[in-house]
């Protein structure tokens, strides 16, 4: 099961097929202030625009958004955090923010060097002596900075797919997988290449020595010492205390906007994207950051420790949307955006979309929060361009932002249409499965990827795999069907029978499950 492919798939998949919905943006806007908020016309025109774009894309269906400068703060929410409640969203609501999270995790692994209590500069073999990887891999060599740098050369599909997607996992089975690391021959180690186990690896390293989560280092680290009071590691702390949480929705299909199913619980909070957080908390995040490690001209996390994550590992030399990745640094991206020194890191998965930047010369740092991808996902970023634009030139920023919006009101347009079209294309397609839907019934068990289950729901075949789960529509090949687990993605599993015209076993993204 490449995860690789099933991550770029479902993230893709998820930009062009999911929905969200945008009700009555004016009427449930609420704006928290501080005491060094920014100018009231501002503010204003922020809230005005926001809402009117809002109104126009109209699939959208939550938006959190905070801005720090020296000057002051402002943060603030639009639409609702769940089409189906009409819950509106506020500057408390806590959104996930995806990968994201990474630069959470290394701020916090560099204050652990800072203090002598793991060393980032150690081999994976020092570090961790007892742990089984191949001698192929080096582990002599690749040190935990190289993983929090994503240049260990290192691969494990198997750990990132239990841990991000399906959670069919024990401490144990995650510990035995680190024998099944392979070698990136593409990307060796030194080389850049990002993906989520690098820091799922790393943070498994760490418990396992320090017998603390990655999870409680964090909360015990930053959000505790701050009162970030809307963010955790944990969706059950949200849900027992009833939180204001976004749900994830989807933008492009006809019935646009509704919630997708696929969203996160705690199995499936993981290091690499595993955090979710409120646009007030998130003003204190990025305060923390651009100050060096002070809050409120408090020195809570060690200035050296900020300066570690910021500071060039890898060579990226790559562009996203507007802005350039010259350097990854740990958990930060390092480039540019019109020309001056920009950092950051952006997030997605299936119904959510998370932009967390900063520009270090101007001290002005903008986070985004969407419950959606798709018209979502691109929307984050027109909003973070939009508000740095303010602090150049407001009139210039307001006629931009609007194009913008425009633009990708167009792009919607065309996008539901090309959807809607697939959708009705894929509805003709006839079942190509050789046996009754009872003889394909049961459980299929990889011991790298764990299992899925068979089922019949309502006359249709269902699919699960811990926390994922699809009904089988036909696909074009004999004994398959199609499936999306992750929403949007849409890929196929294949039976294989054996000579008693039997079913023996299912291929997924080219691994074999056996039936048990």
């Amino acid at each position: 099961m490449r995860l690789l492919k099933n991550i770029f798939i479902g993230v893709v998949g998820v930009l062009f097929l999911i929905t969200v919905g945008c009700v009555n943006t004016e009427k449930n806007a609420v704006k928290i202030e501080d005491t060094r908020s920014l100018d009231i016309e501002l503010t204003n025109q922020i809230d005005t625009q926001i809402a009117s774009a809002m109104a126009k894309l109209k699939v959208v269906s939550g938006i959190s958004i905070a801005v720090y400068s020296e000057q002051g703060t402002y943060t603030n929410a639009f639409g609702v955090v769940d089409v189906e409640t009409q819950e509106p969203a506020t500057a408390d609501s806590a959104f996930y923010v995806a990968s994201s999270t990474k630069s959470m995790v290394a701020v916090v692994m560099a204050i652990l060097h800072e203090r002598g209590v793991i060393n980032l500069d150690s081999t994976l073999s020092e570090f961790a002596p007892d742990a089984n990887f191949p001698a192929e891999v080096q582990p002599t060599k690749v040190t935990l900075r190289h993983l929090l740098a994503q240049s260990s050369g290192l691969i494990n599909l198997p750990i990132q797919n239990r841990l991000a997607f399906t959670g069919q996992y024990s401490s144990e089975i995650l510990w035995g997988l680190l024998a099944q690391t392979k070698v990136n021959t593409k990307e060796p180690m030194g080389t850049f290449n990002y993906t989520n186990y690098n820091y799922n690896i790393l943070t498994m390293l760490v418990e396992h020595k320090l017998n603390k989560s990655w999870k409680e280092i964090l909360t015990d680290e930053i959000f505790d010492k701050v009162g970030m009071d809307r963010t955790s590691a944990y969706i059950s702390k949200a849900e027992n205390e009833q939180w204001s949480l976004a749900r994830p929705h989807t933008t492009l299909d006809k019935n646009s906007p509704k919630r997708t199913y696929l969203e996160k619980t705690d199995v499936t909070m993981q290091s690499a994207g595993g955090v979710i957080m409120s646009a007030k908390d998130a003003a204190k995040w990025l305060e923390i950051i651009i100050q060096q490690g002070k809050y409120q001209n408090t020195q809570v996390i060690p200035k050296a420790a900020i300066q570690a994550t910021l500071k060039p590992n890898v060579t990226v030399n790559r562009k996203f949307a507007d802005y350039t990745r010259d350097y990854y640094g740990l958990g930060w991206y390092i480039g540019t955006y019109k020309e001056k020194p920009f950092i950051h890191h952006f997030g997605g998965f299936s119904g959510t979309r998370a932009h967390v930047s900063f520009m270090p010369n101007s001290k002005v740092g903008v986070v985004v929060f969407v419950n959606g991808d798709g018209v979502g996902f691109k929307f984050a970023d027109i909003v973070a361009n939009y508000l740095y634009g303010l602090f150049e030139d407001p009139n210039q920023a307001k006629y931009k932002f609007e194009q913008d919006v425009a633009d990708l009101a167009n792009w919607r347009d065309k996008m539901q249409a090309k959807v809607i079209a697939r959708k009705e294309q894929l509805s003709q397609r006839q079942w190509k499965l050789n046996l009754p839907f009872e003889k394909y019934l049961g459980t299929y068990t990889n011991s790298l990827y764990g299992s899925f289950e068979v089922s019949l729901k309502q006359q249709a075949l269902l699919f699960e795999a811990g926390n994922l789960h699809a009904i089988a529509t036909p696909y074009i090949i004999p004994n398959s069907v199609r499936v999306e687990l992750v929403p949007g993605s849409g890929e196929a599993i294949v039976f294989s029978l054996n000579s008693n015209n039997n079913v023996s076993n299912l291929t997924y993204q080219g691994s074999i499950f056996n039936k048990d």
